[in-house]
């Protein structure tokens, strides 16, 4: 029969502590629960659902984990191709998303999908000149938000393109 350590002899390493919510210092280990979370974005009462639009794997992934954190139900798209089906495929309740996209630019993904169908409310994110901004505004962006943005800038934008 294997042996398994106490509690009192588990050993954690800080970093390994703040990791899984153990309180520091060196005796036994003992895990308290996490902190409750309200959802921040909400559809009604179920998740917001949001599609994703940013080539930048690093900037889509790090706002994927923070909506995601913050009660988004978040589908990813990385270039204006893949953008164009998921809108005209799936319903959302925002989309955020970058101008300057591989394949199709998201000026041309919002024109396109409009033929078709109602966009809904949509958060562009771009390094873009004033010109650009403008563009997306006509084409139906709700708001323009010059990159890079604070998370905090983008998470205001969302909750009043979901309220």
């Amino acid at each position: 029969m294997e042996h398994s350590p106490s509690p009192s002899t588990l050993r954690f390493s800080e970093h390994a502590r703040s990791l899984f919510g153990l309180r520091p210092g060196g005796g036994a280990a003992t895990l308290e629960a996490p902190p409750t979370h309200k959802p921040r974005f909400m559809a009604g009462q179920s998740r917001a659902r949001v599609l994703l639009v940013e080539d930048d794997q690093h900037l889509r992934h790090a706002l994927k984990e923070r909506l995601t954190h913050d009660g988004c139900d978040v589908s990813e798209a990385a270039d204006g191709v893949a953008a164009r089906w998921s809108l005209l495929s799936c319903r959302y309740d925002a989309v955020i998303m970058d101008l300057t996209l591989p394949n199709t630019s998201g000026v041309d993904v919002m024109k396109e999908v409009s033929r078709n169908k109602t966009l809904p409310p949509i958060l562009v994110l771009t390094g873009g000149e004033a010109d650009e901004r403008d563009r997306a505004r006509a084409m139906g962006a709700t708001f323009v938000l010059k990159k890079p943005s604070p998370y905090a800038e983008i998470a205001d934008a969302l909750d009043r393109l979901l309220g």
